[in-house]
């Protein structure tokens, strides 16, 4: 069954120094990170990058309201991971740390986060962005600014290890012209149900 969506739609898989070879057409894509036997520990705290806005009623109308954040961590020691194994697992089972859509060109916006990334990492000003991103503001320059910033804010807590050379991106194109509201349907079902970790909300 999965032959016959392959043929009437496109994917692929595109590392950072692949992005000039993204095609020129509309689509979905999302963002994923992998890694190496020495930075699991790193890895898996990127996954823990998400905050939580609790409330909490307790007797007598006693109120609690405020941010939480994740306190996982990995317990594993990196020299008992196989490499080869840890790259190749991370780089397929990854979720999606974002997803996004470009209505005119996949190559052009995802090159403009590229760049916003590299960017902000090479900045000494890594505050992180808050609140969210509107609607409106979707497949805009705003809005690569604000997904690369949450990620490069993540990304430099550890950037001995993990780097923008652990990132690439999937694809899905080929969507007849015409089909911009879809693609909005199908990104918001996407984020809904994924919640990817640097998402615009």
């Amino acid at each position: 069954m999965y032959q016959k969506y392959l043929q009437d739609y496109k994917c692929n898989i595109y590392k950072l120094d692949k992005f000039d070879l993204i095609p020129q057409t509309p689509g979905i894509y999302s963002w994923h990170i992998y890694t190496d036997a020495n930075s699991v520990s790193e890895y898996s705290d990127i996954f823990n990058e998400k905050q939580y806005d609790v409330k909490v009623e307790g007797k007598l109308n006693d109120l609690y309201d405020g941010s939480v954040f994740s306190k996982n961590k990995m317990n594993i020691a990196s020299n008992t991971v196989d490499d080869s194994i840890i790259k190749a697992a991370t780089f397929f089972f990854s979720p999606p740390i974002y997803i996004g859509i470009s209505k005119t060109n996949l190559r052009i916006r995802l090159n403009t986060h590229k760049k916003m990334l590299i960017r902000k990492l090479n900045s000494e000003d890594l505050s992180k962005e808050n609140g969210t991103l509107s609607e409106n503001r979707i497949d805009t320059d705003e809005e690569s600014s604000f997904f690369a910033g949450r990620l490069a804010n993540a990304i430099s807590k550890n950037i001995d290890k993990i780097s923008e050379r652990n990132l690439y991106v999937k694809v899905f194109y080929n969507i007849q012209p015409g089909k911009n509201k879809e693609i909005k349907k199908i990104e918001y079902i996407l984020n809904r149900t994924y919640n990817p970790t640097f998402g615009r909300k």
